[in-house]
């Protein structure tokens, strides 16, 4: 029972010696909350629909205001702010014109990295002051938080917890005028203040409802500085996205790149074949994407369809990433050979890409080769970063062991992944003395 008990008494332990500063015990804090639209990909989920600027003194969190990205600044500023010169940021993030489009702070599927920028950012923009960290949330978080508080209604929309995700991941889009992502403004809004200014429930029930949400990457938190950082690693709000040391990570990602709310109705099915020498660590793998667009080829409105690009209506332009320590050595787009860029990413990671088109209805595969060295040794040590999109992918991993044998007999063995936002998967193999 103690060695049970001895992980959440850690877990409360860090809570009691952390959260008070973060609360506001020693000073005000402020922090950023980026609230992400999935039905237009990012990289850490979906692209900034609204943000809030939230301060906690002496224990006490308050809502100083809520707005859309183009109340930070737009193409259209007179003064736009700039990045620090020491800033490091990948050229993944850097090339989608932060700068520019506020919208597209979230480029990265690394929280920190998104955080450094914003921090550099947010003190820039009309309003703005220094931040002490910065949170991301998505509609499913946000139907989280209405579980807690109740319903909240505004301009004459009414949200609940049982329908807030199809509101905000495709009713929104579908109203007369085409639809407006800036009216949610007053649904968030009512909803923060809900929160802050309510009675909330005992930590086990905010646990319970917000749990599964943290799990998959729905709600994520950083700090700027190393106070408290240990507290929101352990319990899954903040995961960067780092390789095991010695060991091997995968991560696909998808960008909406119409621009469009069409990914809705975007799955994935996702399949990572290895094969692994223990004994040298030479390693050759291959990662299996297919992506279905089941969004219907009429009746969507222009926000769904997307007009940047003359293609056909309801098709899904997407840039297809996937990040990994080891080398792409070919790539395939349904069954022929196809040309990919290769940049450098966070932590020492390489990230492939393409732009492939997904008709209404339509199915197209992509294929990577891969290759490289990990450790050798008994275990295959994986970290495996699934992005939270409005539908889960169904992914699973396969390890074939050469010159050794898994556990229980068999040479190969096959994995599901489910859906946290990090997984970190130990395969056992064993060899013949």
């Amino acid at each position: 029972h103690l060695d049970e008990a001895a992980g959440a008494t850690t877990t409360a332990a860090e809570a009691t010696a952390a959260l008070p500063a973060i609360l506001g015990a020693d000073g005000p804090r402020r922090y950023l909350l980026l609230l992400g639209s999935p039905a237009e990909a990012r990289d850490l989920g979906g692209h900034i629909g609204n943000w809030a600027e939230l301060t906690a003194v002496d224990g006490k969190l308050d809502v100083v205001r809520v707005g859309e990205p183009y109340e930070l600044f737009s193409p259209a500023s007179a003064l736009r702010p700039q990045l620090s010169g020491d800033l490091d940021l990948p050229s993944s993030l850097t090339e989608m014109d932060p700068t520019r489009f506020p919208q597209n702070w979230g480029a990265s599927p690394d929280l920190a990295t998104v955080a450094r920028l914003a921090s550099d950012l947010y003190p820039q923009t009309p309003g703005g002051a220094p931040i002490d960290g910065v949170m991301y949330a998505d509609p499913t978080a946000f139907a989280a938080l209405l579980e807690l508080t109740g319903p909240v209604e505004a301009d004459g929309q009414t949200l609940s917890a049982d329908n807030a995700v199809q509101f905000l991941t495709k009713d929104q889009y579908q109203t007369s005028n085409g639809g407006d992502e800036r009216s949610v403004t007053p649904l968030v809004r009512a909803a923060l203040d809900r929160f802050t200014e309510s009675p909330l429930p005992g930590p086990s029930r905010i646990a319970s409802v917000f749990g599964p949400v943290v799990d998959a990457g729905h709600l994520q938190f950083v700090l700027n500085g190393s106070r408290g950082g240990d507290l929101l690693r352990r319990t899954k709000l903040d995961q960067p996205l780092i390789a095991p040391t010695g060991g091997d990570l995968v991560a696909v990602i998808n960008r909406n790149a119409n621009p469009s709310k069409i990914d809705s109705y975007l799955h994935r099915t996702i399949d990572y074949l290895i094969a692994w020498d223990p004994a040298s660590g030479k390693t050759t793998s291959r990662v299996i994407v297919t992506m279905r667009n089941d969004a219907p080829a009429s009746g969507v409105s222009t926000l769904v369809n997307g007009s940047a690009f003359v293609m056909a209506p309801a098709t899904n332009r997407t840039e297809l990433s996937i990040l990994s320590p080891l080398v792409a050595v070919g790539a395939m787009l349904d069954g022929k050979q196809h040309p990919y860029g290769t940049r450098d990413d966070v932590h020492d990671l390489r990230r492939y890409s393409l732009v492939v088109d997904l008709p209404p209805g339509g199915e197209r595969t992509v294929i990577l080769d891969l290759e490289g060295e990990i450790d050798p040794g008994p275990t295959y040590h994986l970290a495996w970063y699934n992005q939270p999109l409005p539908n889960r992918d169904a992914s699973r991993v396969v390890l074939d062991p050469v010159g050794a044998t898994l556990p229980g007999g068999g040479d190969r063995g096959s994995v599901k992944v489910g859906s946290d936002r990090v997984e970190h998967l130990a395969i056992e193999v064993e060899v013949e003395k």
